[in-house]
């Protein structure tokens, strides 16, 4: 019995060690040349580390964004001086100027990004998606990340529903697949929704609902919508954490803490924590994103 026993250990240990030898590092990736990692640890820095991003990434959320700013920097820099001589007291204002101009000279994202946008497509499986979309400022865009199997799912789950709401049928799987098509029928729909939008942002089916009516209805009424009972909500949730905020939503219980999408974020929070601490984050950002030498990203036939 015991030298079954040490076999089956062997094996295992066998079995471990060989499973371990076929993941490797992305440090191991001779096609990340030093330049290109240079650029790409700022990216990295930029639109993942202490961002919502992380959630797709490492966690369940099936997507998220960040702002990237395309003003020059001197409209820039002449616009948040005038706010700060506004709002900040004489004796801060010095120093608030002065932070912010060092973080002008450092702002290359929108650069990165783009050189991201190439980079990835040679080098990255296709288990998440990037796409950039306009928002209500000519100076403004939405950096997206979406995780591809999170969003295929929910929407599966929501299909009877989202069906409706967007009077079309649709395969979850193939129209995730168009998420960087800025041409898709289905993405300008869902950018059209507070209600999928709030679905595909992991904020909870009764949170986007409540939320999707308000917000069609306040067209409708003079008075702010969600001051009413039958929008009644606990207050937005929000975060001061400078890793890892929890996502902001309005949440829709009667108290925000008891909010089962508020509680899952929490949880979430802490495992995102537990996974990178200790490593080198830009190599485990690259492993999760499913890095390889040279990505074969072959078309998948739908019809």
């Amino acid at each position: 019995m015991r030298i079954l026993e040490y076999l089956v250990f062997l094996s295992t240990i066998l079995f471990v060690g060989c499973s371990w030898k076929q993941s490797p590092t992305a440090l191991e990736f001779s096609e990340v040349s030093e330049e290109e990692r240079v650029w790409i640890e700022k990216f990295f820095d930029d639109f993942f580390l202490n961002q919502l991003t992380m959630y797709p990434l490492f966690g369940s959320k099936p997507m998220s964004d960040i702002y990237v700013y395309c003003k020059s920097k001197e409209e820039w820099f002449s616009d948040y001086s005038k706010i700060v001589e506004k709002e900040c007291p004489k004796e801060e204002q010095q120093k608030a100027i002065a932070e912010f101009k060092e973080y002008l000279n450092q702002y290359d994202l929108p650069g990165n990004w783009e050189k991201w946008m190439n980079w990835k497509s040679k080098h990255l499986d296709q288990s998440f998606l990037f796409s950039k979309r306009s928002t209500h400022s000519d100076y403004a865009f939405s950096l997206y990340i979406l995780n591809v199997q999170e969003a295929a799912w929910i929407l599966q789950k929501y299909y009877s529903t989202i069906s409706r709401e967007f009077e079309m049928e649709f395969d979850p799987l193939q129209v995730v697949m168009e998420f960087e098509d800025s041409n898709s029928l289905f993405w300008k729909k869902v950018f059209q929704s507070h209600y999928v939008m709030g679905i595909l942002y992991g904020f909870g089916e009764r949170n986007s609902y409540f939320f999707d009516r308000g917000m069609r209805l306040q067209d409708l009424n003079s008075f702010d919508l969600f001051t009413h009972a039958l929008f009644k909500s606990a207050i937005d949730q929000t975060s001061n954490a400078k890793k890892f905020p929890l996502p902001q939503f309005r949440s829709f219980s009667e108290d925000m803490l008891l909010d089962p999408v508020y509680q899952h974020y929490l949880r979430e929070k802490e495992q995102i924590s537990k996974i990178i601490k200790g490593k080198n984050k830009y190599d485990l950002i690259l492993q999760r994103l499913g890095c390889q030498g040279e990505a074969e990203n072959q078309e998948i036939a739908f019809n």
